[in-house]
C-alpha cells in the first residue's frame, strides 16, 4: 500500500505535475508566466559584473541600450536591497543564480521580473521590511513586500522556498505565485523546454524565447494591417535558445532551435547534410539588409517534401536548372511594404537551361519584355506566386518579377531599377562579400550550414520601423539609433537530431563609415525637365515626389520612388509645386502653373473646378501663391509675356487691384513676399533691372528702384528683427540691397574674375542673418556679417564651371547648405557651413535637388534628376 501510494504521488507529480510535494527545491523557470515571451538567465556574479561595462566594444554598444539602462535602475535596487540588508549574505552574487523575463506591462512598456535562485535559507524578508521600510501584504497564502526607496521607488518581493521572486509592479510577482501554485502549467512542463535544458551550455548568459509568446508580445507594437504577419512567428518553431560570450569586438552566440511540427519547409531541410556556404556573398550587394540562405541538397526531393502539389509551375519550370542552394534577400529597406527591396536567389546548375526555361515559362503570359543593361538583359515574369513552393507564403511577397542571370545565380526581384542598383554595385565589386563586417564573421564560423542567416543590425531599425504603429516608431528610433555603430552579423543552423544548432557571431568593432549610396531609382518616359519636388500628404505625413519629364508628363511617385499617377501637360512647369487647402479640410492640392495656365489638381491628379485658368497672355515666370494672414486667404500672382502682372483669387477670379497691372515689365524671376509691421510687400524685378514693391491692394509701396543691370539669379530678402531687407545681385556680383523704405545702398562681392555671377541668398552661419553666397564660373564665396562688417565666410573652388547656384534646407537644424549643378558634366556639389563638400560628392545629377529624412527617420535622402530617371541617395551620416 505504501509504495503504490508513493507511485501514485509520483505519477502526479512527475509527469503531470498536479501536485507541488513539500520541502523539494523549486526551480526559477516555475515562477515564470506561461506567457512570457524572452528570459534571460545567468550567476549574479555576471550581472554584477555587467554593471562595470565598458572594457570591449559589445560592452559600450550595449550600455546605450534602452533595455539595459532600465535593468541598471533595476539592479541598482536590488543590489541595495540584497547586499545593504541586515542579515544578507555577501556571498550571495557569487553562488546564486538570476532568471530575468521580459514583460510587456502596457502597450510600450516593457518590465523585467526578476527570479532569484538558491537565494540564501537565512535570508529574511520580513526583517527586510523591518529595516527598509515598506508595507505586507498577501497573495493566495504567500507574503508580498513592498519597499519604497529613494525618489519614490517601489520595488515588490516575495519569497516561495528557496526562490526569490522581485519587480516593479506587484502585478508582475502576484502573476509568478500565481504560476508556481499552479505546477502543472508551468514552462517545465513544455517538454520542448525540458530538452533545451537538460543540453548543457558552456555559454555564461543564456536566453531563451517563445516564438508563440514573441508574436503576442510584439502585436500591440504592430500596425493593425500587419498583425497578420506576426502569425508566422509560432510557425517557426516553438522555442529558441542562445547562449553568448564576448569577446573583444565579437559577440558569439550557441543554441538550438526546437522547429514546429508542422513545418514542412524545415522539415525538409533538416533531413540533409549541411554544404559549404559557397559563393553567394560575392554576388550580394553590399547594402544587404537579410539574407536567408537554404542548401536544399537535391532540388526535386526538396520541393516534393515541402508541398503536396508537386505539379507547380516552379517544380516545371525552375527545378530543372536549380542547384543546391536558395536565398531570400532583403537590401537596405526604404519602401513601406519593402516589396521593391525584396530578392530570390537561385543557384543555376546549366545557364543554358536556365535561360531556355525561363523563357519558356515567360512567353506563356504572352509577353516577353527584353531590357538590355550593362551588357546584360533584365526580363519579365508575368506571373503571381512564382516562389510560393520554394519559401512559403510567409516569403511569397514577389509577383511579376523582373529577372537577370548573374553568375552562377538568377536574381528575381519586384523593381527593375532595384535590380539595376544590383547589377550596378556587383559591376564596381560593392558586394558583400568585400565587407569587412562579413568576412570577419564568415571566418568566425564553420563552413558548413544547412540554413545561413545575415542580418546587418544598422538596417534592423528600418526593418522593424515599417511593422511598428506610427506612434510607436520615435520610440523605436530612440532604442535602437546607436546599433547604427554595428555591421553585419550571421547565424548558422545545422540539423542535429530533432533539432537545430545555431552559432552565430556579431562583429561590434567601429565599422567603416557609410557611403553614399543611391537608396533608389525611378526610370521616367523622357529626361527630367524640373527638379524633384518634396511634398507630404496630409494623411499619412509621409513624403511624396513630383517631377516633369521633357514631354512634359508629370509624375507624383511615393517616397519608394513607385509612381503613384501620371500625366501630360500642355508645357513645361515654371512654379514651384504648392500645397495648399482649398477646401478648408485638411486635404492638400497642387497648384503650379506653366506658360499657358494655373493648375489646381487633387492628389490623384485631377483638376479641380475652374482650374485650369488659361491665361491671356503665356507666362513668363512661375507663379507666387500667398496665404494673406495665414487664413486660407489664397491669391496666386503671374506676370505674362505681355509685361502685365496678373493677380487671382482662391476661385480663379481676378484679384481686385490687380486686373492686371499693367506694363510692369518682362519679368522671369520669381516674385517675392513678406509681412512686415502688419503690412504686405510683394516684389517684381523685370529684365530691365527694375524692381516693383506693392501692396496687398496692388498699390505701390514705393516708387521703382532701377538698377539698369542684368541679373542671372533671382532676387530674395531677409525677415529680421534686426533689419528686413531685400537683396538682387547682378551678374558682375554688385548687390543691391533695399530695406521697405525704397532706401538702398550697394555691396561689391569679389569672386572669380566678376563675370556671369550667380547669386543665392541662404542662412548658413550660426547666426540668424542670411549670407551672400556668389558663383563666378570654378569660384564660390560666401560673405557673412560680423557685427556691421560685411566679411568672407569661406571661399571654394570646383574642379569644373558650375552652371546654378541654390540654397538646401538642412533636415537637421534649420539651417541651409549650397547647392550647385555643372549640367553639362552630369554633376552635383553639395557644400556644408564651412564651404567644404559633404562625403562622396560630387554625385550624378542633371537637376537641382532637396534633401529629407524621406523615410520618417534621420538618414538624410537627397532627390535629383538625371537624365531619364529620378535618383534617391542615402546620404552619409
Amino acid at each position: 500500500m505504501i509504495a503504490g501510494l508513493l507511485v501514485f504521488i509520483f505519477l502526479l507529480y512527475k509527469p503531470f505535475g498536479l501536485i507541488r510535494l513539500p520541502l523539494f527545491k523549486v526551480r526559477a523557470f516555475e515562477a515564470i508566466p506561461a506567457n512570457t515571451a524572452l528570459m534571460l538567465q545567468g550567476p549574479m556574479s555576471r550581472f554584477q559584473a555587467a554593471q562595470t561595462l565598458g572594457k570591449t566594444s559589445f560592452d559600450a554598444l550595449i550600455t546605450e541600450d534602452a533595455l539595459y539602462q532600465q535593468f541598471s535602475k533595476d539592479w541598482a535596487l536590488i543590489k541595495r536591497i540584497l547586499s545593504e540588508s541586515e542579515g544578507s549574505d555577501p556571498l550571495i552574487f557569487s553562488q546564486a543564480k538570476l532568471l530575468i523575463a521580459l514583460q510587456l506591462n502596457g502597450v510600450d512598456d516593457l518590465g523585467f521580473l526578476y527570479v532569484l535562485d538558491d537565494a540564501p535559507k537565512h535570508f529574511d524578508l520580513g526583517q527586510l521590511l523591518a529595516t527598509k521600510g515598506g508595507s505586507r501584504s498577501m497573495y493566495k497564502g504567500t507574503e508580498l513586500y513592498t519597499l519604497t526607496m529613494d525618489q519614490q521607488q517601489t520595488f515588490v518581493l516575495s519569497r516561495f522556498r528557496n526562490l526569490i521572486i522581485m519587480g516593479r509592479l506587484a502585478l508582475q510577482v502576484e502573476e509568478a505565485i500565481e504560476q508556481l501554485k499552479q505546477p502543472h502549467r508551468n514552462l517545465l512542463s513544455d517538454w520542448g523546454v525540458k530538452k533545451m535544458l537538460r543540453r548543457k551550455s558552456d555559454r555564461v548568459i543564456n536566453c531563451y524565447v517563445n516564438f508563440k509568446n514573441l508574436a503576442l508580445l510584439l502585436s500591440p507594437l504592430f500596425g493593425q494591417k500587419d498583425r497578420p504577419l506576426l502569425s508566422a512567428l509560432p510557425k517557426i518553431g516553438s522555442w529558441l535558445h542562445l547562449g553568448w560570450e564576448v569577446e573583444e569586438s565579437c559577440l558569439k552566440t550557441k543554441g538550438q532551435l526546437l522547429p514546429h511540427s508542422d513545418n514542412t519547409w524545415l522539415a525538409a531541410n533538416h533531413q540533409l547534410e549541411p554544404q559549404a556556404s559557397g559563393n553567394l556573398a560575392a554576388f550580394l550587394p553590399d547594402h544587404t539588409g537579410l539574407a536567408l540562405r537554404c542548401a536544399i541538397g537535391d532540388p526535386a526531393q526538396f520541393f516534393q517534401n515541402t508541398t503536396s502539389a508537386p505539379q507547380t509551375d516552379f517544380h516545371k519550370y525552375f527545378a530543372p536548372w536549380l542547384a543546391d542552394e536558395m536565398a531570400y534577400v532583403i537590401t537596405e529597406p526604404y519602401s513601406s511594404d519593402f516589396d521593391d527591396e525584396q530578392f530570390v536567389y537561385l543557384k543555376i546548375n546549366d545557364e543554358t537551361k536556365a535561360q531556355h526555361y525561363l523563357e519558356k515559362y515567360a512567353q506563356l503570359s504572352g509577353h516577353l519584355e527584353d531590357i538590355p543593361y550593362h551588357n546584360r538583359s533584365i526580363h519579365r515574369l508575368m506571373h503571381q506566386d512564382i516562389f510560393l513552393p520554394a519559401f512559403g507564403p510567409s516569403l511569397n511577397n514577389l509577383h511579376q518579377p523582373y529577372y537577370t542571370l548573374l553568375g552562377e545565380y538568377a536574381v528575381f526581384c519586384n523593381s527593375r531599377q532595384a535590380l539595376e542598383i544590383c547589377l550596378d554595385k556587383y559591376l564596381v565589386s560593392q558586394t558583400l562579400a568585400n565587407s569587412d563586417a562579413y568576412l570577419q564573421s564568415q571566418l568566425a564560423l564553420s563552413d558548413q550550414a544547412s540554413l545561413s542567416l545575415y542580418i546587418n543590425i544598422r538596417h534592423l531599425r528600418s526593418l522593424l520601423r515599417a511593422y511598428f504603429q506610427p506612434s510607436l516608431r520615435p520610440t523605436l528610433d530612440r532604442a535602437l539609433a546607436h546599433y547604427s555603430k554595428v555591421g553585419g552579423g550571421q547565424w548558422q543552423l545545422k540539423a542535429e537530431g530533432i533539432h537545430y544548432t545555431i552559432e552565430g557571431c556579431l562583429p561590434v568593432q567601429p565599422t567603416a563609415p557609410e557611403r553614399t549610396e543611391v537608396m533608389w531609382k525611378m526610370a521616367l518616359q523622357a529626361p527630367a525637365s524640373i527638379a524633384p519636388a518634396l511634398l507630404q500628404n496630409p494623411k499619412n505625413r509621409e513624403y511624396e515626389i513630383f517631377v516633369q519629364d521633357e514631354q512634359h508628363r508629370i509624375y507624383l511617385m511615393n517616397r519608394g520612388g513607385d509612381i503613384l499617377w501620371s500625366r501630360r501637360l500642355d508645357a513645361k512647369v515654371l512654379s514651384n509645386i504648392y500645397q495648399i487647402d482649398y477646401y478648408n479640410n485638411g486635404e492638400l492640392q497642387l497648384l503650379f502653373n506653366t506658360s499657358r495656365g494655373i493648375y489646381l489638381m487633387d492628389r490623384d491628379g485631377r483638376d479641380l473646378s475652374a482650374y485650369p485658368i488659361r491665361l491671356q497672355s503665356l507666362a513668363s515666370n512661375g507663379l507666387l501663391m500667398v496665404d494673406f494672414g495665414g487664413r486660407k486667404e489664397y491669391a496666386f500672382f503671374v506676370a505674362c509675356e505681355n509685361a502685365n502682372l496678373y493677380g487671382f483669387e482662391r476661385t480663379g477670379r481676378p484679384l481686385n487691384g490687380w486686373n492686371p497691372k499693367r506694363k510692369v515689365g518682362r519679368i522671369h524671376h520669381p516674385m517675392r513676399h513678406f509681412e512686415e509691421a502688419g503690412k504686405d510687400y510683394l516684389l517684381a524685378l523685370t529684365e530691365a533691372g527694375r524692381l516693383h514693391v506693392f501692396s496687398r491692394d496692388g498699390r505701390r509701396r514705393f516708387d521703382p528702384q532701377s538698377f539698369d543691370a542684368a541679373f542671372l539669379s533671382p532676387f530674395d530678402f531677409q525677415h529680421h528683427s534686426a533689419s528686413t531687407r531685400i537683396v538682387a545681385t547682378d551678374q558682375s556680383g554688385r548687390a543691391r540691397v533695399l530695406n521697405t523704405s525704397g532706401q538702398s545702398f550697394d555691396v561689391h562681392l569679389d569672386v572669380g574674375r566678376n563675370e556671369e555671377v550667380r547669386f543665392a541668398y541662404a542662412d548658413i552661419a550660426a547666426d540668424e542673418r542670411k549670407e551672400y553666397i556668389v558663383l563666378s564660373d570654378r569660384e564660390l564665396v560666401a560673405y557673412a556679417y560680423q557685427g556691421n562688417q560685411l566679411k568672407k565666410l569661406y571661399q571654394h573652388r570646383f574642379e569644373y564651371s558650375q552652371e546654378q547656384l541654390f540654397e538646401v534646407n538642412q533636415p537637421s537644424n534649420g539651417k541651409q547648405w549650397i547647392g550647385t549643378l555643372n549640367a553639362q558634366r552630369q554633376q552635383i556639389h553639395l557644400l556644408d557651413n564651412q564651404g567644404q563638400l559633404l562625403p562622396d560628392f560630387p554625385l550624378a545629377g542633371t537637376t537641382s535637388f532637396q534633401v529629407a529624412p524621406l523615410f520618417g527617420d534621420d538618414k538624410p535622402i537627397l532627390v535629383v534628376g538625371k537624365g531619364e530617371e529620378v535618383y534617391a541617395y542615402r546620404l552619409r551620416p
